[in-house]
């Protein structure tokens, strides 16, 4: 699983519209690496975390906004980076 070739693209399609630029939603910026990683360390159940907030878990806003959820295999993905410390691959 690397960050530029299964998560970023599952970001740029999913979050990009809300989150970039300079008034991204709820202050969250997730248009680069260093962006996406350091929310990607924030845990689950705690504001701004991003495996929270796409996998809907309690103490997070369900994310992406009025959207469907992720696909299990997307979150999954997302996981799979996070537990495997964030590398920027």
């Amino acid at each position: 699983m690397t960050y530029s070739g299964s998560v970023f693209p599952i970001i740029e399609a999913n979050c990009f519209l809300c989150h970039t630029g300079s008034t991204p939603q709820g202050n969250i910026l997730l248009d680069n690496y260093e962006n996406i990683s350091a929310h990607a360390r924030i845990p689950t159940g705690q504001p701004g975390s991003l495996y929270g907030a796409v996998s809907h878990a309690s103490g997070n806003s369900p994310m992406p906004k009025n959207g469907n959820k992720l696909s299990d295999c997307d979150i999954r993905r997302i996981k799979i980076w996070i537990d495997a410390g964030t590398p920027d691959n």
